[in-house]
């Protein structure tokens, strides 16, 4: 990651990320054009691109954005860290293999600046799908969801990437667009992906709930659409302001629970020293106030809400039995080449050529969107 960050002419996301942007623009003037979808019909599009991401390259354009001497740098230091690192910390580092090498200083600035120039990559991307919405005349009737999946810790703490929940890897973006609806502004509740789902089917209200399996009830997480839409400022009560992570990766020993509750966070995993940090007082998560007393009240609380979301025994049993399993497929490979499970779409540009039984005149004159 650090010997490759930084500008490049082309590298293989960029390759992939717009050809997702090409397939997603073609497919809203499809949309546009009623072609494959009732006139009527809600839809429902997911674009995703993989930047921004380690090796942390970006083109030159976006990279020349940046002056590379303003590029901050980490905020603090694994030197800052009172009594060190935290054990799980101490693993990702060896399995990232950042114990024995410690990138320089202008490698850290190149990373950070490579990242930068990423997300400036994924602006235009997005900007230039939601100029396609624009000419489609489709934006006023969309509601534009951006989010994603991690975020990075640049550095931070002498952290990397992901699999932790201090913010840097676990705070993302959630952007919620929709015109005369949504009005402009930053909501402070917390939220989480699993909300996602209940937010679309709530946009979707007014349609039939027969055919889901289970009731929206059941679903874990909790609409987002009376928050974002709500006049003036929105209210949520602290019961509410609730959300729950895992991380059952490499480097758990044991599943590793999350609670965020207001500005409270707790983690816990039973095997590492439980984490509690007041991000509204501590927002670089430097002071551990689980085991002060003056905080033990809240420390009890919190490990309970772990214990009654999560049956945390049941959970790792079934982690590890879900691991023996894929090893032992795994070791079947060893008698021959592993299957190949990926599926391969038509390639769409098909449907856009002219076939041998249409009429051209059918081909070039229909389906034009004025």
């Amino acid at each position: 990651s650090f010997t490759k960050a930084g500008p490049v002419t082309r590298n293989v996301q960029m390759d992939y990320d717009e050809e997702v942007l090409h397939r997603a623009r073609r497919k809203l003037f499809d949309l546009a054009r009623n072609i494959g979808v009732d006139k009527d019909q809600p839809w429902h599009l997911t674009v995703s691109f993989t930047h921004p991401h380690d090796p942390y390259q970006c083109g030159h354009e976006d990279w020349n954005r940046y002056d590379h001497d303003e590029i901050d740098m980490p905020k603090v230091s694994a030197g800052d860290l009172h009594g060190g690192h935290d054990p799980y910390s101490l693993r990702l580092l060896l399995q990232y293999g950042l114990v024995d090498f410690q990138p320089t200083d202008e490698q850290i600035r190149i990373a950070r600046h490579g990242y930068y120039g990423s997300v400036s990559y994924v602006d235009r991307l997005v900007g230039s799908l939601l100029d396609t919405l624009a000419e489609t005349k489709l934006a006023a009737n969309t509601v534009v969801v951006f989010s994603t999946d991690h975020g990075d810790m640049l550095g931070e703490r002498g952290l990397w990437y992901k699999r932790v929940f201090y913010e840097e890897a676990s705070r993302i973006p959630l952007m919620v667009a929709w015109p005369e609806h949504v009005p402009a502004r930053r909501i402070t509740a917390n939220a989480s992906l699993v909300d996602l789902l209940p937010t679309f089917l709530d946009l979707a209200s007014g349609r039939s709930d027969e055919r889901l399996v289970e009731p929206v009830e059941a679903l874990p997480g909790r609409s987002l659409v009376p928050l974002v839409t709500a006049t003036g400022e929105p209210t949520v009560n602290p019961d509410d302001d609730v959300v729950y992570g895992e991380n059952l990766a490499e480097g758990a020993q044991a599943p590793i629970l999350m609670v965020k509750k207001g500005s409270l966070k707790f983690n816990w995993s039973g095997v590492d020293p439980a984490q509690l940090f007041d991000l509204a007082s501590d927002p670089d998560e430097l002071t551990n106030l689980a085991d002060n007393p003056a905080h033990a009240d809240t420390a009890a609380e919190m490990q309970t809400m772990v214990h009654t979301q999560w049956d945390v025994e049941d959970l790792a049993v079934r982690v590890k039995a879900s691991q023996a399993r894929r090893i032992f497929l795994r070791s079947l490979y060893d008698f021959g080449p592993p299957p190949d499970w990926r599926h391969i779409p038509a390639d769409q540009a098909t449907i856009h050529a002219l076939g041998d039984d249409v009429h051209y005149n059918r081909w070039a004159y229909d389906n034009i969107l004025p």
